[in-house]
């Protein structure tokens, strides 16, 4: 049954779209990568990374970027263009811009200017509600905890340090996760409809 909310049916979408980019043939994610190509030198080829689509491979997964990277060279320049190199990653459900580069040299001052936080990098994200005040800063370290599923894995999880209480709504500290990490991140809404808020994400700790 199709869902009548227009926001519920673009959402469908996307899932179908994420499922059929596992089904393709490679040759085919090579040349809708290729179509969203956004810049291109003799460096670097910058590409909108579709929503959906893993940048590495695993159990259960057919297609991903890394494993087409040698295609897509060939698709933008020639038959004989040496395989792309990736210089960062972006998480399976986020799309955006996606910087690979034509060498390991350019891959490894780009992998640089990552790790030494040279890059700013901004994220939209639609959230449910309107967040008070409208522009701050969220600070909840994050750990890596085990999840439970059909195959287990591990993945980054908020440890916050307070809680509130539920039977008074009291403000409680609770006891800091001795391997948690800073997680930083300033925020500010950018628009408001309906009960949604689009904001403007930057990740200050990386």
């Amino acid at each position: 049954q199709i869902p009548k909310d227009p926001t519920q049916r673009w959402l469908r979408e996307l899932t179908a779209m994420s499922q059929q980019l596992q089904q393709v043939h490679p040759n085919v994610l090579a040349k809708i990568l290729k179509q969203r190509t956004l810049y291109q030198n003799e460096e670097i080829v910058v590409i909108d990374k579709p929503y959906g689509l893993p940048v590495h491979g695993g159990p259960g997964i057919k297609n991903c970027i890394a494993d087409v990277l040698p295609i897509l060279a060939k698709m933008l320049e020639n038959m004989k263009a040496e395989p792309l190199h990736l210089c960062h990653r972006l998480d399976k459900e986020t799309t955006g811009v996606m910087v690979l580069a034509r060498s390991k040299e350019a891959a490894e001052k780009i992998r640089l200017l990552f790790k030494t936080r040279q890059v700013e990098k901004i994220y939209w994200a639609i959230v449910l509600g309107d967040p008070d005040p409208v522009e701050g800063v969220v600070e909840i370290p994050i750990v890596e905890k085990e999840v439970q599923s059909h195959q287990s894995h591990y993945k980054m999880t908020l440890a916050p340090n307070y809680r509130l209480c539920p039977e008074d709504g009291r403000v409680v500290r609770t006891r800091g996760k001795r391997h948690a990490e800073r997680a930083v991140t300033r925020y500010r809404r950018l628009a408001a409809a309906s009960a949604c808020s689009l904001l403007q994400l930057q990740p200050i700790t990386g």
